[in-house]
């Protein structure tokens, strides 16, 4: 079994800003993910409040650079899935899907997941990484917050995107409903409320039932996003809540506070507490 001062879980936002900053410090860690680096900020259109980028940037283009500054770094990430951890003779011992690692700190920077319709078909996306690079297609996108809107205007780019919330109230902020209520290539509905969906010669049927006239809305679209919110990724934290050594930073630890500026700071500062930590413990 291979020990570290610390394992880091999640190599997003959060993630990396702790990696890096323990990196400074000479601290030894192991940072783990299951999926690619940024995967979630990799969904994202175009990120407008990031200090240091007074026009935006888009979300691909941000998620790059924090990849390379990783590999300035000289930090890699072992992409296993963990799927199991447990605490024994003061350590954390963190079960990967081929080994098994221990460490005197854990850091879980696992991010938020989203949630899911009561509904399965191969053509429903909770993402949109895989959806950027399709072409001329119908994607109806279901929510009312920043996620959806946001999902919206980046599919928009190469697609026809109808935009549904099961509301009248918007929740996303008004710099992104102004650009998607601009766009021509965004249909916009609401008071709209999904219930049933249908594979059918390589499309999706979506049946809708609107909320004052119970009226049927029936749409055929390439592809269903939906983006009706998301929740901590805390599955791991149950067990070993209680033990001392155990961080959270990013989205898991603010879930009502997703940004990345505040997924960076939190990882920094968890970073600075360890480094203190074993400094008063050598």
């Amino acid at each position: 079994m291979k020990k570290f001062d610390v394992i880091i879980i999640g190599a997003g936002v959060a993630g990396i800003s702790t990696a890096i900053q323990l990196k400074r410090f000479g601290v030894s860690f192991l940072l783990l993910d299951k999926n690619k680096p940024c995967s979630h900020l990799r969904n994202a259109y175009l990120i407008e409040n990031y200090l240091g980028f007074p026009d935006f940037i888009y979300g691909e283009e941000l998620a790059k650079l924090f990849i390379s500054q990783l590999k300035k770094f000289h930090i890699p990430i072992l992409q296993r899935e963990v799927y199991k951890i447990g605490f024994l003779n003061n350590e954390f011992v963190v079960y990967s899907d081929s080994e098994k690692y221990s460490s005197k700190f854990l850091v879980l920077a696992t991010g938020s997941i989203p949630v899911k319709i009561p509904f399965e078909s191969d053509r429903i996306f909770y993402d949109i990484i895989k959806l950027k690079k399709v072409k001329n297609k119908t994607i109806t996108v279901i929510g009312s917050g920043d996620v959806a809107f946001d999902y919206a205007l980046s599919l928009s780019m190469e697609n026809n995107v109808i935009l549904i919330n099961r509301s009248h109230n918007c929740k996303c902020i008004n710099s992104l409903s102004d650009k998607v209520f601009q766009n021509t290539n965004i249909r916009y509905l609401y008071n709209y409320k999904l219930i049933n969906v249908l594979d059918y010669n390589k499309k999706i049927i979506l049946h809708f039932k609107h909320k004052l006239n119970n009226n049927i809305l029936e749409i055929t679209s390439d592809y269903l996003v939906p983006a009706i919110g998301r929740k901590p990724n805390n599955l791991l934290i149950e067990k070993i809540k209680k033990y001392k050594g155990l961080y959270l930073a990013g989205d898991v630890r603010n879930p009502k506070f997703r940004q990345i500026a505040i997924a960076s700071g939190d990882g920094i500062k968890v970073a600075m507490k360890i480094f203190k930590e074993l400094k008063n413990t050598a």
